[in-house]
């Protein structure tokens, strides 16, 4: 069977759904069930830009047939990890995210480690629903990777929209712990001899 370029596309757009949802399967949070949208026949866009003021495709089908701005998909686009505040148990993700004035949102940040060994991620709800467009991670591993990402949804609606994206970040390096099982041997009237394991935290 040979599939057309739409076809492609739209099976694109699906995998690319399905690697990003997989992560966050454990959230245990109903969410819609579409992530992306295509369009020119060869891109996926992320919902959050459809019918968001701006065109996005070549043919501006994405800004037509728009109505109330209460029907918009919202989704965080754009995030970054303050690197001024990250350090080796905490880090903060800022974001931010077009709306009308009329419009107002909540955030629901979420955090994973980044599992090791082909073992499957595990996403925590790091609190509860807020409106700030920024959140600082707190009681983290000191040089471990992590992947954050934001949930939106309308404030008061039980509607949550799911993540587009989320990023990769790594805590700072902290001081080791004291080695361990230290001995000292007395060699002569000028020497001794320490032996000693290695911390065991890095």
């Amino acid at each position: 069977m040979v599939l057309s370029n739409v076809q492609m596309v739209l099976m694109k757009c699906f995998v690319i759904m399905y690697l990003l949802q997989q992560p966050l399967q454990n959230l245990l949070i109903p969410v819609v069930d579409l992530v992306f949208f295509s369009c020119d026949g060869s891109r996926c866009h992320p919902l959050g830009r459809l019918c968001d003021g701006h065109i996005d495709c070549y043919d501006g089908t994405d800004e037509s047939n728009c109505t109330d701005s209460t029907d918009r998909i919202y989704q965080v686009i754009h995030m970054v990890v303050d690197e001024h505040k990250k350090n080796s148990t905490s880090l903060t993700l800022r974001w931010w995210i077009q709306t009308p004035a009329s419009v107002k949102l909540e955030f629901l940040p979420s955090i994973s480690e980044v599992p090791k060994l082909n073992k499957p991620a595990k996403w925590i709800n790091s609190t509860k629903w807020i409106t700030d467009k920024d959140y600082t991670y707190t009681n983290l591993l000191p040089f471990t990777k992590y992947n954050l990402t934001v949930f939106v949804r309308l404030n008061g609606s039980e509607k949550v929209f799911p993540p587009v994206l989320f990023l990769t970040a790594t805590t700072s390096e902290d001081l080791p712990s004291p080695p361990w099982n230290l001995s000292v041997t007395q060699k002569n009237g000028t020497q001794v001899h320490l032996k000693w394991q290695v911390p065991r935290k890095p």
